[in-house]
């Protein structure tokens, strides 16, 4: 499973209790949109991690799912089981005990990609109920 960020709402998660009363549809839907999301921060993450001078870990970024009764969890960033090179990750994101690193925005993906999962998730509520 990635090592990375989460992402936890308790709004998201009641809309998606109360979208998963109107049926499976909703559910479907709503898991295709937080996806389509969570491959954008990943794309961004990857970009970013791409044009690091120091830090080669474009290649250890993915994400995993994991789906529950009335609940979506996505995990995203660096997958230490992919490589050993994602072990440096977090030295990228925060940086280092004795300074260094921390040139890496771990919030960037998810900051650019939820305006629009939000307005998504929105559109498709307003549809459903």
């Amino acid at each position: 499973m990635a090592d990375g960020i989460t992402m936890t709402s308790p709004a998201l998660n009641t809309l998606i209790a109360d979208l998963g009363r109107v049926g499976p549809q909703a559910y479907t839907r709503t898991t295709a949109i937080v996806e389509r999301a969570v491959l954008e921060a990943k794309n961004r993450m990857v970009s970013d991690a791409e044009s690091s001078e120091h830090f080669a870990i474009a290649s250890t970024i993915s994400y995993d799912s994991d789906f529950r009764p009335n609940q979506i969890r996505f995990v995203l960033g660096p997958d230490r089981a992919r490589h050993r090179k994602a072990r440096i990750a977090n030295i990228a994101y925060f940086g280092g005990r004795n300074g260094g690193g921390g040139t890496l925005d771990i919030n960037a993906g998810i900051d650019q990609a939820a305006p629009g999962m939000v307005n998504a998730l929105a559109a498709m509520a307003a549809e459903l109920l």
